[in-house]
């Protein structure tokens, strides 16, 4: 699998509910087109209802928040939801149906929710003891006799998942797409079921014996999903993600994820004592069951063949015991560690990707023992400490044999919290984290911790943390009176000491108003966060609060700065103001009503008929870059659609086809997902705006078509696949004669993929790409005509010894004025050797495109039909040390993130490295030797003249780098 669906897959599943990146889901209600334009038995709606309604009293059980005093403001402590607030939330009502139409009686219905500001706690909340969850917006109720729902305390600007039955035996899932504005409930008419069929059967373990308690689901997604081992996945589980730019790393899901997985649309129950079950809402047609028990290797049976609303007798589903991994934990001088936390997990076909189960305990003898293990490969990841850097060990076969983990050396952190004038702080505050390189920069998806036992804390202000393996890892650091400060580190070989510098910290008094009352707004949300696009990555210069019945409210811990403050109310548009701290002015932030679009899409030349999903977004206004929520909302059968309560400004209309109506497969669609159409508003306070938009309007002249045929080796490559990437993506399909045909592509110059093709009855991803010209009205003809050798080879260090490990080959062709060109990505087995099959005629380069591993690219290699050009063998390139310091301007004292990047200019293979921001150093060991040219990043701006330096073998230090500007 390609590294980007690796990584997609990842986001599937991790970034679900902690990025708020709730597009992936679907809504598995295939049958319900017309969910806000239902026909119901009293009366059928022409358009979108709006029923004008106060809110519910049960509102006010919200989450609470306190605003803390201070002496200049008065402050009333808001323990509730005002009635101000409250009565201007929205609500959510409809019906959920069978699909003739029948009510269905006591089902769940909730919904999910998040918005933008809900991803970036405030600093406090950052720093507090509390544990830092992501807490989703959460509506819910249980249909009546009639069956209809109605859910309140709807935030209008939120975005929604509407799940019916939510981890249940008939649950559905979807976007929601019709939102209340102020006050207003809205109906989304009728919610359907979908179709569904019963599968029953019975659970037993290899000797026949029955098993109780096993969780049985049904699903229609395709086989390949489960090659990555993803139904492994049972609360307290964890991912393993390996291998290219995402490096190694270990991703514990937040709490919110493990409830937010058992939400997702897919039928599930348990078995009973004698291990049968019957499992109701499977989808008809084909299914896939996934049998799993935490002690039992997950048991996938089919896809089989559903029948609707009949029950399908499966029989007997044996669950095997697998293999038992055991192993021990030893430190580097061969000692054992007891009470050593260990995750162990399968490796499937899939190897970049690893379910790791629920974390296991070293016993007295630092020994471990994991059943259920799927195959005869498997990874294994020990650490001391909560937040430690992971030590993996692995692929290894469970079955040779016990599996050492030796645990690198610890060392000892001290931190020393000073003011600018050298003196040392006493009563600092200090967190820490590991530098995941996946998700080095968001703090809501690898939140800090204190360091608990391991933390000591000297009387003159200085803590230590003991224990501490190598790696990389950031410190937030804060102190009363004083702003909090993040200091990456790297502890390498031996204890280290650094100091950081903290500054004073400023509060910002803000006052919220109507704009054309000056009544104050109460319980608005208020936050400053950073004036630039990194706000969101750099949630330690965030602060967050509530105003009082005043309208005011004091914003502490800012550090000195440019800032945006923002507030928020769901009976007022988003406004802001830029500040920049310290100041003793208040500011005045002036609230006004939204602004209402309805409009109407017309399907135009396109063919695709209403309902329409339409997305609306702004990253424009007062001329800043700002990130807010996305709106969304649904056209009726008409095309019609209505959004109230729009910040005012300009807003972007992004017009898609209803989402994911393909039952829950439609998940892997996510990668094709484009839009149909575009548009633009204007949206003024108080004032409706009407805008229509017309489906292919716009669309470019096109010629007749693009077509050919392919062959591969002299055969027609049948089921291959090719893609023209042209404003959109276009698609075709190779027929069982190798023809294709494209039948209407934009005018201009294309790239011609062919993406993959069926060769010794495997898929295989051949990446080749073709150069093409369409001309108007004037048929295009490709063809190709490919034979293909293959490749194979070794890793070498540069003794000759082999380089155990896997790592990510590129293979791509030299030759420019060949008729096509070639990349392709693929990975080495365990013990550095890699085998290219099918690869077309022609000279290429391989090289390593992996982190922790740096290679010398070897040329010229030809390819010839039907012969391997191997062995290649890819020598490792020693890397070296090299540490420096970069002279500080004013300028990047002020940044927030700054970093060098070497980009190689003979030999070597470069990096980004990070500096620190208080003194400007930086160390990396990932550098070969080599001539580079180095430039410096300020934040995510290149603002300064590069500089060219020699890194000789062995590595460098002392450097020290004086950057001028361009």
């Amino acid at each position: 699998m390609q590294q980007k669906h690796v990584f997609l897959l990842f986001l599937v599943i991790t970034v679900l509910v902690a990025a708020g990146v709730f597009l992936i889901l679907h809504d598995t209600g295939g049958n319900d087109p017309v969910s806000v334009e239902a026909e119901t038995p009293q009366t059928t709606r022409d358009k979108t209802q709006v029923v004008q309604t106060p809110a519910d009293e049960g509102l006010k059980k919200a989450e609470k928040e306190i605003i803390a005093p201070d002496d200049d403001i008065p402050q009333e402590p808001m323990e509730e939801m005002p009635a101000s607030f409250s009565e201007s939330l929205g609500g959510i009502t409809g019906r959920v149906v069978e699909e003739d139409v029948t009510p269905v009686q006591g089902i769940k219905v909730e919904i999910l929710g998040i918005d933008t500001g809900d991803l970036v706690p405030g600093i406090e909340a950052i720093m507090a003891d509390a544990p830092l969850l992501l807490k989703p917006k959460v509506a819910h109720d249980k249909t009546g006799e009639d069956g209809r729902f109605r859910l309140t305390g709807v935030f209008p600007r939120a975005f929604y998942l509407l799940f019916v039955d939510p981890g249940g035996e008939r649950p559905l899932g979807r976007i929601l797409d019709l939102y209340p504005g102020p006050g207003e409930t809205v109906d989304i008419g009728d919610v359907v079921l979908p179709a569904h069929a019963v599968i029953i059967g019975k659970v037993v373990d290899e000797d026949g014996n029955p098993v109780h308690g096993a969780r049985v689901r049904a699903t229609d997604l395709p086989p390949i999903v489960y090659l990555s081992g993803i139904q492994d996945y049972r609360k307290g589980c964890s991912f393993l993600v390996m291998g290219g730019f995402i490096g190694n790393t270990v991703f514990e899901p937040l709490p919110a994820l493990d409830s937010a997985y058992k939400k997702l649309p897919i039928p599930t129950t348990m078995s009973g004592k004698d291990g049968s079950f019957s499992l109701k809402g499977a989808p008809p047609g084909r299914a896939a069951v996934i049998v799993d028990h935490p002690d039992y290797v997950t048991a996938t049976h089919g896809p089989i063949t559903t029948v609707k609303s009949r029950e399908n007798d499966i029989g007997r589903v044996e669950l095997s015991r697998g293999m038992t991994a055991k192993g021990k934990v030893l430190d580097q001088k061969g000692n054992r560690l007891p009470g050593v936390e260990v995750r162990l997990g399968s490796v499937r076909s899939i190897k970049e990707f690893v379910v790791l189960k629920p974390s296991l305990t070293t016993d007295e003898k630092g020994g471990f023992s994991q059943p259920g293990i799927a195959t005869l490969s498997a990874m294994a990841a020990a650490r001391r400490h909560p937040k430690d850097q992971w030590t993996l060990e692995g692929p290894f076969n469970p079955a040779t044999g016990s599996v050492l983990i030796t645990l690198p050396p610890a060392y000892d952190l001290e931190v020393l919290p000073m003011t600018e004038d050298g003196s040392m702080i006493t009563d600092a505050q200090l967190k820490i984290r590991p530098r995941e390189r996946l998700i080095e920069d968001f703090l809501f998806l690898n939140p800090p911790i204190t360091p608990g036992e391991r933390m000591e804390r000297n009387e003159d202000g200085a803590i230590t943390i003991n224990d501490l393996p190598p790696g990389k890892y950031e410190l937030l650091v804060t102190a009363p009176g004083f702003a909090t400060e993040r200091e990456k580190i790297t502890l390498k070989d031996g204890p280290i000491e650094r100091k950081v510098l903290l500054t004073p910290a400023c509060s910002a008094r803000v006052k919220v108003l109507v704009g054309d009352t000056d009544e104050p707004v109460e319980w608005a949300d208020v936050q400053a966060c950073t004036d630039d696009d990194d706000w969101i990555q750099n949630p330690a210069r965030v602060s967050r609060g509530r105003t009082d019945s005043n309208g005011r409210v004091l914003l502490k811990k800012l550090g000195s700065g440019k800032y945006m403050v923002s507030a928020m109310h769901p009976r007022y548009g988003l406004a802001l103001e830029h500040v920049e701290m310290p100041t003793d002015t208040e500011t005045v932030i002036r609230l006004e009503p939204g602004g209402t679009l309805e409009g109407v899409v017309y399907p135009g030349t396109s063919g695709r008929e209403p309902p329409y999903m339409l997305i609306l977004t702004t990253r424009s206004w007062d001329g800043t870059e700002v990130l807010m929520p996305p709106r969304i909302t649904v056209t009726n059968m008409e095309g019609e659609f209505r959004v109230a309560n729009l910040t005012p400004g300009s807003w972007r209309i992004e017009v898609n086809r209803r989402v994911f109506d393909k039952g829950v497969a439609g998940l892997m669609e996510i990668d094709n997902m484009r839009a149909l159409e575009r548009g633009k508003a204007e949206i003024k306070s108080g004032e409706t705006s009407f805008v229509e938009i017309v489906i292919g309007k716009e669309e470019p002249m096109v010629c007749s078509s693009v077509s050919g045929d392919v062959f591969i080796n002299g055969q027609p490559a049948e089921g291959g696949k090719l893609m023209i990437w042209a404003q959109k993506r276009y698609e075709a399909k190779l027929d069982a004669g190798g023809s294709y045909i494209f039948e209407k592509v934009p005018v201009g110059s294309h790239t011609l993929n062919l993406t993959e093709v069926t060769l010794g009855g495997k898929k295989q991803n051949i990446s080749l790409y073709r150069e093409i010209n369409v001309m108007k009205n004037i048929p295009l003809y490709e063809n190709f005509d490919i034979m293909t050798g293959s490749v194979s080879g070794r890793i070498e260090d540069s003794g000759g010894s082999p380089v155990d490990g896997t790592f990510s080959i590129l293979i791509s062709s030299e030759n420019d004025d060949a008729p096509y060109r070639v990349r392709k990505w693929a990975q080495t087995d365990p013990k550095g050797n890699f085998a290219l099959e099918y690869i077309p005629v022609g000279i290429y380069t391989i090289k390593t495109f992996d982190g922790s591993l740096v290679c010398e690219d070897v040329k010229g290699i030809r390819v010839l039909p039907g012969r391997d050009a191997g062995p290649v063998v890819l020598t490792r390139v020693s890397l070296a040390p090299v540490e420096g310091r970069v002279a500080l301007s004013t300028e990047m004292e002020g940044a927030d993130k700054l970093r060098l990047y070497f980009a190689p200019l003979a030999g070597g293979g470069g990096g980004m490295i990070d500096l620190s921001i208080s003194t400007g150093e930086f160390v990396t060991e990932n550098i070969a030797p080599g001539s580079y040219m180095v430039m410096l990043y300020v934040d995510w701006n290149m603002k300064h003249k590069p500089i060219n330096v020699e890194i000789p073998e062995g590595g460098a230090t002392g450097l020290y780098f004086v950057f001028e500007e361009k």
